[in-house]
């Protein structure tokens, strides 16, 4: 079995490792304190949505192939943790802070 410094082992690796060779005393117990303080957490589900882009997105996140819709959920997902970081720091009193929406609406008129 792969010990401290070494390569990770392969799934196939794994496989083949007796439960009795296996080192344990790296991993901390799990005490009541750990389990007092579990949370559960769902899955970010997906939902299916219609929206508009502009052709050049899209030609530019299907020029790779198949799982466009995965790649820009990506970019999405991304510019979301980047917008909640910088909102993070802005309540602990870091030097930047948001002055507006992180995702500003333009607005088109009436029932944009």
């Amino acid at each position: 079995m792969s010990g401290h410094g070494d390569d990770p082992l392969t799934p196939d690796q794994i496989a083949t490792v007796e439960d009795e060779s296996i080192d344990f005393r790296a991993i901390p117990e799990l005490d009541d304190e750990c389990w007092e303080q579990a949370m559960i957490v769902e899955p970010d589900r997906t939902d299916q949505i219609t929206i508009r882009v502009k052709r050049s997105v899209l030609a530019y996140f299907k020029a790779p192939g198949k799982g466009y819709r995965a790649r820009m959920n990506r970019v999405l997902t991304r510019e979301l943790c980047t917008a909640q970081d910088r909102e993070s720091r802005r309540f602990r009193g870091g030097r930047e802070s948001l002055t507006r929406d992180p995702l500003p609406r333009r607005s088109r008129g009436p029932g944009d």
